[in-house]
């Protein structure tokens, strides 16, 4: 393994223990911290999927390369998310409609 594959496979464990620290945390806002958990795990999906780019997974099973696309565009709606619930407005059924671009995607 090269260094960038091991930076890549640390980033890819960090961010997965970040997203599960945020999601088992009780202190402060537990929906802001849900939305930023989902935004790191999404980073963190993004760093696997390039560091098995590199590892030459995708070569052997073509049919999972794009799997990840529709978290790229996941990626606004949760920051959006995040920063309005951390601002303490409640969130509503209605500002899930920002991940229909990431529907549309997948």
């Amino acid at each position: 393994m090269d260094l960038i594959g091991f930076f890549y496979g640390f980033g890819v464990l960090n961010g997965v223990a970040l997203a599960i620290i945020l999601l088992y945390s009780t202190a402060g806002n537990r929906s802001a911290n849900a939305f930023m958990a989902a935004l790191v795990a999404c980073i963190a999906l993004r760093f696997l999927n390039n560091w098995l780019v590199r590892a030459g997974f995708f070569m052997e099973h073509p049919q999972w390369g794009l799997a990840s696309v529709p978290l790229d565009f996941a990626w606004g709606p949760l920051l959006y998310l995040y920063a309005w619930s951390i601002s303490g407005r409640p969130v509503g059924p209605g500002q899930f409609l920002h991940f229909v671009p990431s529907l549309l995607m997948l």
